[in-house]
């Protein structure tokens, strides 16, 4: 829908709230990037719980949802000024 573009988008932890001063800054990104990485986190939590009672029951690899939620925490940490240590030195 036009318009809707410029709405952050939901997940499962909430929604991230407007700008204070009409602009994103980087604490709100830093913000945005934890939520999802603790929602994603939460996902694959409850995914591996019902893949224990009925491995028929999840149509995906839990492993694809694990890399995504590793690819996640080092954006998290790179965006927090952390270094992940896997640049070789």
């Amino acid at each position: 829908m036009i318009g809707e573009k410029n709405f952050p988008a939901k997940n499962g932890a909430g929604t991230v709230p407007p700008p204070q001063d009409g602009e994103y800054t980087v604490d709100d990104l830093k913000t945005a990037l934890e939520e999802s990485e603790r929602s994603l986190h939460d996902a694959v939590f409850i995914a591996r719980q019902v893949w224990e009672k009925d491995c028929d029951a999840v149509k995906f690899d839990i492993d694809d949802l694990v890399q995504i939620e590793s690819a996640l925490q080092e954006i998290c940490n790179i965006t927090a000024g952390i270094d992940s240590g896997d640049d070789g030195e």
